[in-house]
């Protein structure tokens, strides 16, 4: 959002709680650009239209606000999709979902605010079923059933810290880092936010707020007096664990088990590998955000070495993987329902995007995939509201 107003000339201050961007939710994941394969549970499909929206706009808008960006060094391989055994969907459902995704490619370019593009590609073929086992998981020793996409990951370490570059070379974007926002007040003209650094205690006047604070977005909107959500938020912290097999990647494919409380598998070019596995790596789960960080030593640990040996058993490669770090990712979704509920709002990402007005924004990212589409979308409805040019 700041990028958006920055390359049309306006100032922007972000106050960032984490020691730089992209250094908690955003960082936490496995940074997949998600063209909506795995949100096959919403019938409705809007939330895969939404998704593959997103991924056709992400790299785009990126670099229109950034300039050209090494993505070929950062991106992962096409996901292969695995049906478990136990999967909410079986092969059938799913690749109807999945053609119905497929036609709907050529007309999502028409609404978008920059020309379509997948990081520098142009989707074709989307998905097919896997001619080949290699790289699946195995079950009991024998590898699932599995469907290839285009669909990719960034490695999102390398891609925080081009994008902190990116942000420090802005005039018109001043960063405070290690900064947290107590509380805000609405005043005849304006905002006062109330504001904790490392070493103050202070107060900082805004003309206009956007709170995009994820986890913490909902009590910042109540201390402002704005009006609350419909329904109940659930928060969950997911850990990743990143490890570097000690046979190498050979034979590893980023891979996501599909349809409820599994995991992800996604090999780098650096050599190192993002794990997830749903029913280890899921911490906390909570209609209140947690008040402890789950980044003690002993947790970090107990979750890796869980991690590696459920992995292991699915793919042999990961057999006592080294383990490279371990870090916990917040989740935020609509509904206390767990992702082995077909109704789990965690199946579902719609009504993201900017809410308010009045000189308050609230945002709901929604997933990282959204975000750059968000941030150019809340920029235009910001200066729109103040009377400004919002070409």
């Amino acid at each position: 959002m700041a990028l958006s107003l920055a390359e049309r000339g306006f100032t922007a201050i972000v106050l960032e709680r984490k020691s730089g961007p992209l250094q908690a939710a955003s960082y936490g994941n496995e940074g997949k650009i998600h063209m909506g394969f795995v949100y096959a549970l919403d019938s409705s499909g809007n939330t895969g239209r939404e998704m593959l929206r997103g991924a056709l706009s992400f790299a785009p808008l990126i670099e229109k606000w950034c300039g050209p960006m090494p993505w070929h060094k950062w991106k992962s391989g096409g996901f292969r999709y695995a049906i478990m055994p136990d999967s909410l969907a079986d092969m059938h459902t799913l690749e109807a979902y999945y053609e119905k995704l497929r036609g709907q490619l050529g007309e999502i370019g028409n609404d978008l605010p920059v020309n379509p593009a997948y990081f520098g590609d142009s989707p074709s073929w989307m998905w097919r079923r896997s001619e080949s086992t290699t790289g699946s998981p195995l079950i009991d020793g024998e590898p699932v059933n599995c469907i290839d996409t285009e669909e990719i990951s960034i490695d999102t370490r390398p891609f925080s810290e081009a994008l902190l570059h990116k942000i420090r070379e802005k005039s018109t974007i001043v960063l405070r880092c290690d900064t947290s926002v107590v509380s805000a007040e609405r005043r005849d003209a304006g905002f006062l936010l109330e504001v904790e650094t490392l070493d103050s205690h202070t107060f900082l006047k805004a003309d206009v707020v956007i709170n995009c604070s994820w986890a913490d977005r909902i009590r910042l909107d109540r201390t402002a007096d704005m009006p609350g959500i419909n329904g109940v938020l659930s928060y969950r912290v997911k850990h990743r664990v990143i490890v570097r097999p000690r046979q190498g990647i050979q034979n590893l494919l980023p891979v996501t088990m599909v349809q409820g409380p599994f995991g992800d598998v996604v090999p780098f070019k650096d050599g190192s590998v993002y794990l997830s596995w749903y029913p280890e790596c899921r911490t906390y789960f909570n209609q209140h955000p947690p008040s402890q960080e789950f980044s003690s030593q002993s947790v970090l640990d107990n979750v890796s070495h869980r991690t590696i040996n459920a992995m292991s058993n699915m793919f042999p490669q990961l057999k006592n993987a080294a383990v490279i770090s371990c870090s916990p990712c917040m989740i935020v979704a609509q509904g206390m329902q767990d992702v082995d509920d077909p109704d789990s709002g965690l199946h579902r990402r719609t009504n993201t995007g900017p809410h308010g007005g009045n000189g308050w924004w609230s945002v709901d990212t929604g997933k990282l995939t959204l975000a750059p589409l968000h941030g150019e979308s809340t920029a235009k409805l910001v200066l729109g509201e103040l009377g400004l040019d919002v070409k």
